[in-house]
């Protein structure tokens, strides 16, 4: 079983910081791990680690098609808004109205699909494979241990899958899922069980290495 502490400064605005929750291949909790969230850097002491988005925007994996600073906002305050429903710690009062189809969507899905978060927003890292991410969350249920990814977007990209493949390796979840939220209220919810996400992130993360020998 995962199990996580969750950061108490969890949307730092700028500057180097220890995460509590960091963890190594083996799953111990190291506090040599800091994370730049100015700079989306990830640290093991002197060593710079490649996040998984940075490894996927190199090798071209992720589809940007429909970025623009309008969907990086959204998805940003999307994330946090959640984030602080999860904690206990979102005022509904203060929230931009933009955002209330969202939160209606995620309340949704956390009153439908029975799990319990084990992890929230926690950097995690593989020393041995050599990179760092933070998953939006790990928990679990009756089916066992997931990494959740939560999306914005109306369809799903193939990429997710890839990213996720990521993200299990360095949680050691065994199931893995996005949560599509829509503006309307409606959440969808996709699983992703195929080994060629697996294969496609192992040979991104080989791919990427071998290019800086």
């Amino acid at each position: 079983m995962v199990m996580c502490e969750t950061p108490t400064e969890t949307w730092p605005v700028q500057g180097d910081y220890p995460r509590p929750a960091g963890r190594n291949h083996q799953g111990n909790f190291m506090s040599q791990l800091t994370f730049n969230a100015e700079r989306h850097e990830y640290k093991l002491g002197d060593r710079v680690l490649p996040s998984v988005s940075e490894i996927l925007k190199e090798l071209h994996l992720i589809d940007d098609t429909w970025f623009n600073d309008y969907a990086t906002d959204r998805g940003s305050k999307v994330h946090r808004m959640t984030l602080y429903y999860d904690e206990g710690n979102l005022d509904e009062a203060s929230l931009d109205p933009e955002l209330k189809g969202y939160l209606a969507a995620y309340h949704a899905f956390r009153q439908s699909v029975p799990i319990k978060w084990t992890c929230m927003e926690t950097p995690m890292y593989d020393e041995m494979l050599g990179y760092a991410g933070t998953p939006d969350r790990i928990g679990m249920n009756m089916q066992g241990t997931y990494v959740v990814d939560i999306k914005t977007s109306s369809s799903v990209s193939k990429w997710w899958g890839v990213q996720l493949s990521a993200y299990q390796k360095l949680s050691g979840a065994a199931h893995k899922m996005t949560v599509r939220l829509s503006q309307d209220g409606r959440f969808r919810v996709d699983t992703w069980t195929s080994q060629r996400d697996d294969i496609a992130w192992q040979s991104a993360l080989n791919l990427y290495h071998w290019k800086r020998r």
